[in-house]
């Protein structure tokens, strides 16, 4: 109930303000993230609605009027009405909200399937220079700039790679001392791989160490490291590719 309730509002705050409200665990980001940007950007479009109703029809009526009056010689309703909308879309708070239509729309495709859940710009920018200059671990994170180029860039490999065929994951298992290093090849991206996330195959569990693109047929790959034990976290990841899997030792 909070992913809806107080989620979509609380996913405007910068990552770090987010983090010390007392309730934050109990909220699936995603969830509210999505929401949060698909609410802001219908908001927006419909305060830029109002905002056009509103300034054109006081423009054109004062124009008109000045027309009539004699105030700024003559003049059609035409040249009137491209006037005020030329100056309308040149307004500032018309960028404004326009932006935030843009910036919502972001945020909501960037929270569902990014798996990245950005804050306001605004709210970055505030909190990049009044507030994270005097916190003990410095964070100058422009959570919405990130989003973007995450977001991008899993829509390019997404289109990139689209037209692959589903293959069986290729395992490779390598060991240096008591460290193993499970590396994954995959035809396609596996969602919520997010270095540091904990993967959970075969009864063990592994943390994702690092996660790049190569060469097809395989372009995606990962490295998780064994763990010895299990971890004390709120999301494990089950990692289970099947009985068609290829095996190879090192």
């Amino acid at each position: 109930m909070l992913d809806f309730l107080l989620g979509p509002f609380l996913s405007l705050l910068p990552r770090p303000w987010r983090a010390v409200v007392p309730f934050s665990d109990a909220i699936q980001w995603n969830r509210a993230g999505t929401a949060g940007g698909f609410l802001q950007a219908v908001l927006a479009i419909v305060a830029l609605g109002y905002w056009y109703m509103h300034a054109m029809s006081s423009w054109v009526d004062t124009s008109v009027s000045n027309a009539l009056n004699g105030a700024v010689g003559s003049a059609s309703v035409q040249q009137i009405g491209g006037f005020a909308l030329t100056l309308w879309i040149m307004h500032p708070l018309t960028a404004l909200l326009a932006y935030f239509i843009f910036e919502g729309a972001l945020r909501m495709c960037s929270s569902a399937f990014a798996g990245e859940v950005p804050g306001t710009l605004p709210l970055a920018i505030l909190d990049w220079f009044f507030v994270a200059p005097f916190r003990p671990r410095r964070s100058y994170d422009l959570n919405a700039f990130d989003a973007a180029v995450s977001f991008l860039a899993d829509l390019r490999n997404r289109i990139l790679f689209s037209r692959l065929p589903r293959l069986r994951d290729e395992l490779s298992f390598t060991r240096a001392g008591t460290e193993e290093t499970l590396l994954v090849s995959s035809t396609h991206p596996k969602k919520d791989w997010i270095p540091p996330a904990i993967v959970r195959f075969e009864g063990d569990f592994y943390r994702l160490e690092k996660a790049w693109t190569s060469a097809a047929p395989r372009p995606f790959r990962y490295s998780l490291r064994h763990l010895p034990a299990g971890v004390a976290t709120r999301k494990v990841l089950f990692y289970s590719p099947g009985e068609a899997l290829i095996r190879q030792s090192s």
